[in-house]
């Protein structure tokens, strides 16, 4: 028999709660921006992150990219959307990887966790790949 875990369950709904009070300050930052406008800020995000984090992570701009837009479709990113991302992606793509890309700044342990995510995506991929032998190395 399995025993709630109430301080999980609490631990989820503040993530979740944190994660909803981010999208809203985002959306409220970004609402009346173009397109252009909207990649400008995933860039410059990227930059910033590469900056805060350069001293402990081995990252470098594109990693919070990779993280930030698989997170945002849930899966390997181009398997899903054209790339470049940034083209193809609609505003709410967009702005779902701005509030990703957010969050990350404030919170690194989110940042580690997407990171991970996105590595099993990643993997799935690769192993279709070797086993249609696709694998070029």
């Amino acid at each position: 028999m399995q025993i709630f875990d109430f301080k999980q369950s609490f631990n989820v709904f503040f993530l979740i709660l944190n994660f909803i009070k981010n999208t809203f300050k985002v959306i409220n930052k970004t609402m009346n921006l173009s397109k252009n406008e909207l990649i400008e800020q995933v860039k410059k995000l990227s930059n910033e992150l590469d900056v805060q984090y350069n001293a402990e992570l081995n990252f470098r701009n594109h990693c919070y990219l990779r993280i930030a837009y698989d997170t945002t479709v849930n899966d390997k990113w181009d398997a899903i959307i054209k790339r470049p991302f940034t083209k193809y992606a609609t505003e709410i793509d967009l702005l779902k990887a701005i509030t990703f890309l957010e969050t990350y700044k404030k919170d690194k342990n989110v940042l580690i966790k997407d990171n991970d995510k996105s590595l099993i995506f990643r993997k799935k991929y690769l192993k279709e790949k070797s086993t249609d032998g696709y694998l070029l190395f």
